[in-house]
């Protein structure tokens, strides 16, 4: 976060955008690590959402807009008080926007990250425990990078948002014993493992942990990066029914593909649920929020957290009352207030969609995706399960539809083989390359599924609200008909030594 004495200090906009981060979004030859520059693109075939989006226009210029209103508010008040106003805005309107009462009920803390939000809810629950901790999540391929360290109360990078150069890996001081382990829910094929397995493996590590004093936290992830929900809300229901509280449960919901009605849900049982803007809603990389319902927030507010955790939050992202916000430090990160403006413009135009007509759209894009990867002898569609969230919420909204759609690619100098991680990552970067060769192609990021690994063709927030009439939509489908062929060509022209057969 910068320091800032007066008005004139501040930045322009596309650098805001990137302070207060880490190096994630660090500009090197004006692309963050994800690829992405910090002003508009218009053009580009934006389809990885489940990485990160170059912003849109209309969401740059309400940044730019709220930067001119901090400019105001900097020349009448210190830049702690004015960031403290800013995130009381920013909650007020994430409350609205996902239908949660203006009141008590939900508390809700930000951070630059969603791996910032896992460090900061294992710190919570260890600082709030009698007993020592462990956590237990998704094997590492289906989620976040650097999400091992921060469950386990570990500096996560070597650049922590408000503590400079860190040791990665190290322990931050004062968080205590916290162990972790690991669930499968893909075999060595990338292969779904059945969910009563997952739930038998889940409940014998709980009951481990219970039975050495420990107290466990469970991060459930609604939806992985293949699209699935891991362990599946069944489960999650029954585990919580059964081990009461022994068992925490943080739902990463850091994609954010959810309903208001299935958030709800979530929060009335109790659960915490971690959100960004910066993936389905296509807001800049980097910004985060953590709800936490009442019952936590009242266990959560008088305890005091590691002094570490000092390096990765500042007073103004606390909730009101809350004992670590009053020992964090004072500062400002207008960069992570400016995201959020333009993630909540996008959440704002996204909600004003009739449900009716996006669980519409959203059908219509899942049956072209698969039936445009599917047509493609050079493309393979990966296994998935259906979004079940009947336990606990409506299953006749939107968030029921697969919106990610992971694929694999033929390897062209190995018949019957697939791409391995390597390859993929070459293609990646081809069909973002601005090279004039062809349209600029936006996938998610790579990710391992089984020996191999596949790429990810993302329905997002921004594509229901321009596909809002027949003309837009038309024109999506046919977007997602180019990208595809794009993939297919490009896939075709790599040499036989450079397509890394894997599998």
């Amino acid at each position: 976060p910068m320091t800032l004495r007066r008005a004139a200090d501040l930045p322009p906009t596309a650098a805001l955008l990137v302070e207060g981060g880490d190096r994630r979004i660090a500009l090197s030859d004006g692309r963050n690590q994800y690829g992405h520059p910090a002003s508009p693109r218009p053009g580009e075939l934006a389809f990885g959402s489940s990485t990160a989006s170059t912003i849109s226009e209309p969401a740059f210029a309400a940044a730019e807009a709220l930067r001119g209103r901090l400019a105001q508010a900097l020349e009448q008040a210190p830049p702690a008080e004015v960031y403290r106003q800013g995130m009381r805005r920013v909650r007020r309107a994430l409350r609205r926007l996902c239908g949660l009462e203006a009141g008590g009920g939900t508390d809700v803390l930000m951070a630059a990250s969603g791996t910032d939000l896992h460090l900061v809810a294992a710190c919570l629950v260890r600082a709030s425990a009698a007993a020592a901790l462990q956590v237990i999540s998704v094997q590492g391929s289906e989620t976040g990078s650097g999400l091992d360290d921060a469950l386990a109360g570990r500096h996560f990078a070597p650049l922590a948002v408000c503590g400079g150069e860190v040791a990665k890996g190290d322990l931050i001081p004062e968080v205590g014993e916290i162990a972790r382990a690991a669930f499968a829910i893909r075999d060595a094929d990338g292969g779904l493992i059945d969910e009563a397995s997952v739930e038998d493996e889940i409940d014998r590590r709980i009951a481990g942990a219970a039975a050495e004093g420990r107290q466990t936290l469970l991060v459930a992830t609604d939806v992985t990066k293949t699209g699935l929900i891991a362990p599946g809300v069944a489960t999650l229901t029954r585990l919580a029914a059964k081990w009461g509280e022994r068992l925490v449960v943080l739902v990463d919901a850091c994609q954010f593909r959810l309903s208001p009605d299935t958030l709800r849900a979530y929060l009335g049982q109790g659960f915490m649920v971690a959100v960004t803007g910066s993936k389905f809603l296509t807001g800049p990389a980097f910004c985060g929020a953590l709800f936490v319902p009442r019952p936590l927030a009242a266990r959560f507010a008088d305890s005091r957290p590691p002094a570490g955790l000092g390096l990765y939050g500042l007073r103004g992202e606390w909730p009101c009352g809350w004992a670590a916000g009053e020992v964090a430090p004072p500062g400002c990160n207008l960069g992570l207030l400016l995201r959020w403006e333009a993630a909540l413009h996008e959440l704002a135009a996204f909600r004003a969609l009739d449900p009716r007509e996006l669980r519409w759209s959203a059908s219509l894009f899942a049956d072209a995706a698969r039936d445009r990867i599917g047509a493609a002898p050079g493309l393979r569609v990966v296994e998935t399960r259906p979004l079940d969230r009947a336990p606990i919420a409506r299953d006749d909204g939107w968030d029921a539809t697969q919106t990610i759609f992971s694929f694999r690619v033929r390897d062209p100098g190995a018949p019957g083989g697939f791409l391995g991680m390597e390859a993929l990552g070459r293609l990646h970067r081809a069909l973002a390359a601005e090279d004039g060769t062809g349209p600029v192609v936006r996938l998610g990021q790579p990710v391992a599924c089984g020996r191999d690994g596949a790429l990810r063709l993302c329905f997002s927030a921004r594509h229901a609200v321009e596909a809002r009439d027949a003309a837009g939509f038309s024109r999506l489908l046919a977007s997602v008909g180019t990208a595809m062929d794009r993939v297919e060509a490009l896939a075709a022209a790599l040499a036989p030594r450079d397509a890394a057969r894997v599998g």
